[in-house]
């Protein structure tokens, strides 16, 4: 919590902190979530925080699409001590902050998010999705080299017109031979 206090330093203090918080601990879940909350109030962090219910990429998902003007920042912290039964694992904390790029503009990002939209049905379901997942942080055309995709193959139907929505993004940076992985 001292280096998340650091960072948030730089932001005011009635800036409005929402908190996924998961566990997997021998831990009982209450006595973990008090020994954050301890952490939290020792290490003189000054925003309040909200804890959410959810779990998971659902949470931070929902976040992206229902608080795209929001002032609230998102904070997903993850906990494993002392895990039962799992071996070859290690004990670990991690911390992300997700801000908007709408309404924060007090720290700097240290990676841009860019998620797959779902593709729905319609003719132009991947140019919209595509479009949408550019949207969420916008990039001139040239920049992106490089696609990854996931769960769709050549031999996939969906395979034609995601090249095609591709073209049409105008991602002229992404060469459609050697730009597109899988």
């Amino acid at each position: 919590a001292k280096q998340l206090a650091l960072t948030l330093m730089l932001l005011p203090a009635d800036k409005p902190l929402l908190l996924l918080f998961e566990s997997s601990s021998s831990i009982p879940e209450e006595k973990a979530e008090a020994l954050w909350w301890q952490a939290w109030k020792s290490s003189g962090i000054q925003q309040s925080c909200s804890r959410i219910s959810g779990s998971g990429m659902q949470v931070v998902d929902e976040w992206l699409d229902h608080r795209i003007h929001s002032d609230a920042l998102l904070l997903v912290v993850s906990w494993q001590y002392s895990p039962v039964n799992t071996p070859m694992s290690a004990e670990a904390i991690t911390g992300i902050l997700f801000g908007n790029r709408r309404t924060q503009h007090a720290i700097s990002p240290l990676a841009f998010l860019h998620r797959p939209e779902a593709v729905g049905t319609s003719p132009d379901a991947f140019e919209y999705a595509l479009g949408q997942a550019l949207d969420w942080v916008p990039l001139a055309p040239a920049i992106p080299g490089h696609i990854w995709l996931a769960g769709v193959t050549t031999d996939d139907s969906e395979y034609i017109p995601l090249m095609k929505a591709i073209s049409s993004a105008s991602l002229s940076g992404v060469d459609q031979q050697t730009g597109v992985h899988d």
